[in-house]
C-alpha cells in the first residue's frame, strides 16, 4: 500500500513540475508576443493598459 501513494505522489509531483513549466512557457511567449506587437506599433489603448 504505502508503494502505491509514493508512486501516487510521484506522478502528482511530476504533472505539477509539467504544468508549472508549461505555464511559464506560456507566459514568456505572451510576453514576447506583448514586446514585438508594441515595438510594432504601439496602439493608444495598448499603451493606456500597460501605463
Amino acid at each position: 500500500m504505502p508503494e502505491v501513494t509514493a508512486m501516487s505522489i510521484r506522478s502528482a509531483s511530476l504533472y505539477l513540475a509539467i504544468v508549472s513549466s508549461a505555464a511559464a512557457a506560456g507566459y514568456a511567449i505572451a510576453r514576447l508576443i506583448v514586446i514585438l506587437r508594441r515595438r510594432r506599433q504601439p496602439t493608444p489603448f495598448e499603451l493606456k493598459r500597460t501605463a
